[in-house]
């Protein structure tokens, strides 16, 4: 099951090691089989207080996987810059089985999840609905 890595960045303080940082996540990230979802794009709060400045949610294989990349020598020099380049929330949550994943998409067809997963993607295919 994937698992994912929510940050919530409410202040960036050095936008040069803000960068800096970004550069180095993104290699350990990828040597961890990890992928963004979310990364700093538009967002609208339509429920409660949102001191946050940016939103980053990174797709892991398993929760397992995601601890390992935090805490691995990859990781290690990102995260020593992020403590000064930013203030943020870190969250790892575990996604939803892929049984409960697989239902029907927007045009009423029914998916389901290839089990086949690959580091980069999640293949999904169209079922007949009996």
């Amino acid at each position: 099951m994937a698992a994912y890595v929510i940050s919530e960045v409410s202040d960036v303080l050095d936008t040069r090691l803000m960068e800096e940082y970004r550069s180095l996540a993104q290699a350990a990230i990828q040597q961890y089989d990890g992928r963004y979802l979310v990364r700093g794009g538009a967002f609208e709060t339509v429920e409660g207080d949102s001191p946050l400045r940016r939103i980053v949610i990174v797709e892991l294989p398993t929760m397992e996987r995601a601890r390992e990349w935090y805490r691995s020598p990859e990781y290690a020099k990102a995260l020593a810059v992020s403590q000064k380049a930013l203030k943020r929330r870190l969250i790892f949550v575990d996604g939803v089985p892929d049984e409960i994943r697989a239902g029907p998409g927007p045009s009423g067809q029914v998916y389901r999840v290839d089990q086949r997963r690959s580091a980069s993607s999640t293949r999904l295919s169209r079922t007949t609905n009996r």
